[in-house]
């Protein structure tokens, strides 16, 4: 009852029409038997009732089934149409559950590995103007495409730093704020879910909406899209090549993925070991520690065997990822295959991976943004709110 979603709205808006209609027709029928002979009939002469069956009945079907089955039923279940993306209603529909789940996740990992959410102390600033909080992701300066699309998907705004040479992706009106909420809300799994929490409080308490709030995601991080964007934001995939003391080639070739992420959050203080020793056992590898130049200690995934190669893979082909660094993966991913098929130990083998690895990571010149045409073809997944019933009153 309490829901910002659109088809839900228009859903329930339907159940009342159709119980409204089935209390007309009841009303209908007594009519029609009333009127079905001439003389006395089932009312026994009682024609101040048979008025005011008649007027129940007009003012029930138009009133309590038309109106709202019409205009809040359809209009809220139709609503992407209003929006301009008529098609998304009739193509695709089997599996834009599944998909928006998949989206949900994925939005939820990419915030929660680089994304962070200002929430003012004051709901005012000196000149008047009305504070909001910010949420907002950034990304690689490369990743740029990736920034455009979901600009035009989720919304927001798009800044560059040049210190960082990172774009920043930033959503501080109202209605984009519950927007996003109701995406990733119950997706999180990390420490920042308190800010998260923090800001929901903000806007109920602003705007008078009911937005709920939840505890940590528990859900396997094999069977959503969460850790894809977990690994968009902090992880890297690298191909080594080296030489053995000997001179031999063999089985000098590897292929790994590397993810860290700092041990304890910076504005909760709370731990990130229940969320990478998660990861850590899904993926069949230790969860080992490593310190940075700026003294501050980080948790350390490194995936590079063949069973953690082979989950990797698995996972990827199922959930992919959408930045640059999908074009990174399917360099790693040759090389996988390369090892599998033992031809790493071989010259020509050794030739291949230096290859890969010279077009890698920062190596990289050429990129290639057609995988992002999969987000065009669901844009439905990121029209599932309709926040008409919360009074947003100067926020907008």
């Amino acid at each position: 009852l309490n829901s910002t979603n659109a088809k839900e709205i228009g859903t329930l808006y339907l159940i009342f029409a159709v119980f409204a209609g089935m209390i007309g027709t009841a009303f209908s029928v007594i009519i029609r038997l009333e009127l079905s002979s001439p003389g006395v009939q089932y009312l026994q002469g009682d024609h101040q009732l048979f008025n005011v069956i008649i007027s129940a009945h007009a003012f029930i079907m138009i009133f309590f089934m038309v109106m709202p089955g019409l205009v809040g039923g359809f209009g809220n279940y139709f609503l992407p149409i209003h929006c301009g993306k008529g098609k998304v209603v009739f193509e695709g529909k089997r599996d834009h559950g599944k998909f928006t789940s998949n989206i949900k996740y994925y939005l939820a990992g990419l915030w929660e590995g680089d994304g962070h959410i200002w929430i003012p102390k004051t709901t005012h600033a000196p000149s008047g103007k009305k504070y909001a909080p910010h949420f907002a992701i950034s990304f690689a300066e490369s990743d740029y495409p990736l920034v455009q699309e979901l600009k035009l998907l989720i919304g927001g705004s798009i800044r560059y730093k040049v210190e960082n040479h990172t774009y920043v992706l930033t959503i501080s009106s109202i209605s984009g704020l519950i927007h996003i909420i109701n995406l990733i809300n119950g997706c999180l799994k990390t420490p920042k879910l308190a800010r998260f929490n923090e800001m929901i409080n903000w806007i109920n308490q602003s705007t008078g909406s009911f937005i709920p709030t939840h505890v940590v995601d528990n859900s396997n991080l094999m069977n959503n899209a969460w850790l894809a964007g977990f690994i968009e934001a902090d992880g890297s995939f690298d191909i080594q090549v080296s030489q053995t003391s000997g001179g031999s080639p063999k089985n000098r070739v590897s292929a790994r993925l590397r993810l860290e992420q700092r041990k304890l959050d910076h504005k909760t203080g709370d731990s990130y070991l229940n969320i990478m020793t998660s990861i850590a056992t899904a993926l069949g590898v230790s969860l080992n520690t490593s310190i940075h130049n700026d003294k501050v200690e980080y948790f350390l995934i490194s995936a590079s065997s063949t069973k953690s190669r082979s989950i990797i893979v698995n996972y990827f082909s199922q959930f992919p990822l959408f930045s640059s660094k999908r074009l990174n993966y399917l360099d790693w991913l040759a090389c996988h295959y390369l090892i599998v098929s033992k031809n790493h130990t071989t010259l020509e083998g050794r030739k291949q991976a230096l290859k890969l690895k010279s077009s890698m990571n920062r190596k990289r010149t050429y990129f290639n943004w057609d995988h992002l045409l999969s987000l065009n073809s669901h844009p439905s997944v990121f029209l599932e709110v309709g926040p008409t019933h919360n009074n947003l009153g100067e926020y907008g």
